[in-house]
């Protein structure tokens, strides 16, 4: 995100503070963790959401919201690609990560139009902020306790299809 050709793309996110961006994106990591351990995708929804909305009042555009989730997407991908257990999960870790951000995108535009359609642009400024980056992340850090993964329970290629032989 931070490279020459992104310039443009992330304007809004470069004037952040190094802490504020960090911040956001270690939650952003931490909700798509808890949505995906848990199989909800409802889960993101809501807190993109909450996410989305503070951007909005911050004056950010859904173009940069959404480019940051496909860049984050693409990093995540490429990055469990290169395991080499995960070869064979290309298709899972599309479907969890890939439509699950695809779907964050999607509200991401429509609660843009919702908003630009509902709120005066001259009561914008004055709409209230939601929670801060710091309670998006005590929310998504429960969740997260919520679904945790003990690290002795690795997900091997073999232990999840024999999960999946079980369940379907």
């Amino acid at each position: 995100m931070n490279s020459l050709e992104n310039n443009y793309k992330f304007e809004r996110y470069k004037k952040l503070n190094e802490k504020d961006f960090q911040c956001y994106m270690s939650t952003l990591y931490h909700l798509l963790m808890a949505t995906v351990r848990s199989g909800d995708r409802g889960l993101m929804i809501k807190y993109i959401d909450d996410i989305a909305i503070r951007r909005f009042a911050e004056g950010f555009l859904p173009v940069e919201l959404c480019e940051t989730l496909t860049v984050f997407k693409n990093i995540i991908i490429r990055e469990l690609s290169a395991i080499n257990d995960f070869k064979k999960l290309e298709q899972e870790i599309y479907d969890y990560i890939g439509l699950t951000l695809q779907l964050a995108q999607d509200e991401i535009e429509d609660l843009y139009d919702k908003l630009l359609n509902q709120i005066p642009h001259d009561k914008i400024s004055e709409s209230p902020l939601l929670p801060d980056c710091k309670e998006l992340q005590r929310m998504i850090r429960q969740l997260s306790a919520f679904y945790q993964i003990s690290p002795e329970d690795r997900n091997t290629y073999e232990n999840m299809t024999e999960k999946n032989e079980y369940t379907s």
